[in-house]
């Protein structure tokens, strides 16, 4: 397969779900040291990685480093290795950054700000483990949308009835300032349901995981909209992406 035909694969080999003749096709140019495959398999990895990032900062359970440590440790079926390690890192250096803090800090204000930096490596701990838990998932409806060429915005959703509905983009440029893009739920009958705010990166790719069970028989499409920075309780422009999710 040409690096053309691939360009729409990598968050999903990255992710550990591409088709196995697209998995086989990018790791014989990655041996090969194809520099193409290669950049593009590492804008992949930072985007997926991003997600950890956007999560609102919450107080995580006590036992939630303990609990995903356990998880990034379990097998799973043809779930990509990297993720998986960088999983396990991003942990390790979660615990190792509580740890320092905890030693070293001794002052008042420096132990609540190694607080506030352990709830935000703990959150992002939680994200990292949604995605786990999302691809572990048996059943996965995968649906693509957009075209070979730049424009207009292209990608994958992901969707599962236990854990909810994964978006991927590329070709999107960031939203205009006091802008955002909202995700909805579009069903089968009434009106769109918000399924989350995101952002896309400075070169065009987003990652949006909307978490939670999904009734997808009841669903008839995802979209996606330009909406103001505080999201809408219902779509403000007309869905620029719009996707069918098949029976």
């Amino acid at each position: 397969m040409s690096n053309q035909e691939l360009q729409d694969y990598y968050e999903l080999f990255v992710l550990g779900v591409a088709d196995p003749t697209v998995t086989e096709a990018i790791q014989e140019k990655l041996a090969a040291g194809d520099a193409e495959t290669v950049r593009a398999v590492a804008k992949a990895r930072e985007l997926v990685a991003g997600l950890a990032l956007t999560a609102p900062l919450v107080e995580p359970p006590e036992e939630l480093a303990k609990r995903v440590l356990g998880s990034v440790q379990r097998e799973s079926k043809g779930f990509g290795g990297w993720l998986w390690a960088w999983a396990a890192a991003t942990a390790l250096l979660a615990l190792m950054a509580f740890n320092f803090w905890q030693r070293e800090r001794t002052k008042a204000e420096e132990l609540a700000i190694a607080h506030r930096e352990a709830v935000e490596l703990s959150t992002r701990l939680a994200s990292v483990s949604q995605i786990l838990e999302f691809l572990n998932e048996p059943e996965l409806k995968i649906a693509s949308f957009g075209t070979p060429q730049p424009q207009p915005p292209r990608g994958r959703v992901l969707a599962s009835a236990n854990r909810g509905v994964l978006l991927l983009v590329s070709n999107l440029p960031p939203a205009a300032s006091g802008r955002t893009y909202e995700m909805w739920l579009v069903p089968k009958t009434g009106a769109p349901v918000p399924a989350g705010l995101f952002q896309s990166a400075s070169d065009g790719r987003a990652l949006h995981l909307r978490p939670g069970g999904v009734d997808l028989s009841t669903v008839a499409a995802i979209a996606v909209s330009d909406e103001p920075a505080a999201g809408s309780s219902a779509p403000t422009t007309t869905p620029f992406i719009a996707v069918p999710l098949a029976e």
